[in-house]
């Protein structure tokens, strides 16, 4: 008879190791298996009794979803004082201060809001990019493209005519002016496109040793950098001339196929009055559209 119990007792032996390995386990790390349960328990709650159940077939996305919509950031107020549940600093705040009063130096300071006119030519703009377009009956096309980013110098005593002589002032003798590379593009019906690229002429562009009251000529006002032709669209790849490998006679041939089409020294004036409107006037939106971002 006591024989016959030693199983049963082995069992009893067994089955209690077992449950003190069980104990000492969930002792090992009480606090991560009580957030298991609680995550598991919490997500469970989330999704509908129907859903529980399985009976309308939505997938473990319908418990997520339903997840993202019950959890809510807390509503803590800014930094910078204003009040509201946004993200401001104090940075923020100072930023936005100055961005108020550079825009209202800005536009006091803009001379001309309206962008001009360009005679003979309608007006496209793209951002930072303007293209002139030649309007006429001829069917040939003559484009000219310029971009007026990176291309604002300031031009000082630009100011000093017709102001008050011995009038102090706070603000600097000049003003800022775009001069932008351009390029023009002769476009024949069937034929590849022609294209030059030019540039405003600098101090450095003159030889020193001209005399200082002499007077500059026609072309003095811009210059030929290169001379490409393409189909369809330029690239790298497309071979191009510059104007240091040019034969001066041929130089002078390009200056007089611009000059043909317009593109004289009197255009390009003109055309760096509108790319310094319409540089100052993109300045102005963009500081105002920066101002706009950082007090949302």
């Amino acid at each position: 008879m006591a024989f016959s119990s030693l199983p049963s007792y082995a069992g009893r032996i067994l089955s209690r190791s077992s449950s003190i390995s069980r104990s000492l386990e969930a002792l090992k790390a009480p606090a991560i298996n009580q957030i298991h349960r609680n995550l598991a328990r919490s997500v469970w709650h989330l999704s509908s009794s129907t859903d529980r159940a399985g009976g309308n077939g939505k997938s473990i996305q319908h418990v997520l979803d339903n997840t993202k919509k019950a959890v809510k950031w807390p509503n803590k107020p800014c930094t910078c004082g204003c009040g509201c549940s946004g993200l401001h600093t104090e940075a923020d705040k100072q930023l936005s201060n100055f961005l108020e009063e550079e825009i209202q130096i800005e536009r006091n300071s803009q001379k001309n809001p309206k962008i001009p006119d360009v005679p003979g030519f309608t007006v496209a703009k793209d951002g930072a990019e303007v293209t002139l377009t030649k309007t006429g009956e001829s069917d040939e096309k003559v484009e000219v493209v310029f971009n007026v980013n990176h291309s604002v110098e300031f031009e000082e005593g630009a100011d000093k005519e017709g102001s008050d002589e011995g009038k102090e002032s706070d603000l600097p003798e000049g003003q800022m002016r775009s001069y932008p590379d351009f390029r023009v593009e002769i476009q024949k019906t069937g034929q590849r496109t022609i294209a030059v690229q030019c540039s405003f002429t600098t101090d450095d562009d003159f030889n020193p040793d001209q005399e200082e009251n002499a007077e500059p000529a026609d072309d003095d006002l811009f210059l030929i950098d290169e001379v490409y032709m393409y189909d369809g669209q330029a690239s790298d790849k497309t071979y191009r001339v510059g104007s240091e490998v040019m034969q001066g006679e041929m130089y002078d041939h390009l200056l007089a196929l611009l000059e043909s089409r317009g593109i004289t020294s009197d255009f390009v004036q003109t055309l760096s009055d509108l790319a310094s409107s319409y540089e100052h006037s993109s300045f102005i939106n963009f500081l105002e559209d920066l101002q706009k971002t950082i007090k949302a």
